[in-house]
């Protein structure tokens, strides 16, 4: 998109990742998973090497969902672990999800 361009050309390496965030969203929502996974994996290379570390949480999260949904299972489980790793101050909810995240790497031999 013309957003998309204008921060790729102003270097603005995290808004830029932000706006392909955004369209992966569109893409999401209008169904079209494949562009959706390709867009926030792209989202998350910038903003894990913007060292961006909670939005890049949230992209892998929003990717492993819709992993999970077009049946990626392992993929979706190594997003959220990614995810659940770049957590500096996790709540609740998340403490609680990594704990469940471990077992299938014990099951895995990992």
């Amino acid at each position: 998109g013309d957003s998309e361009q204008i921060f790729f050309e102003s270097g603005d390496q995290v808004r830029y990742a932000m706006a392909i965030g955004n369209r992966a969203a569109v893409y999401e929502g209008l169904g079209q998973l494949e562009e959706a996974i390709q867009l926030y994996s792209k989202s998350a290379d910038i903003l894990r090497e913007a060292g961006e570390e909670t939005a890049y949480t949230q992209i892998m999260q929003s990717l492993s969902a819709i992993q999970l949904r077009t049946g990626k299972s392992l993929e979706a489980l190594a997003s959220m672990q990614i995810a659940m790793n770049h957590v500096e101050k996790p709540g609740i909810k998340q403490r609680f999800l990594k704990r469940l995240l471990k077992f299938p790497n014990q099951f895995l031999g990992k």
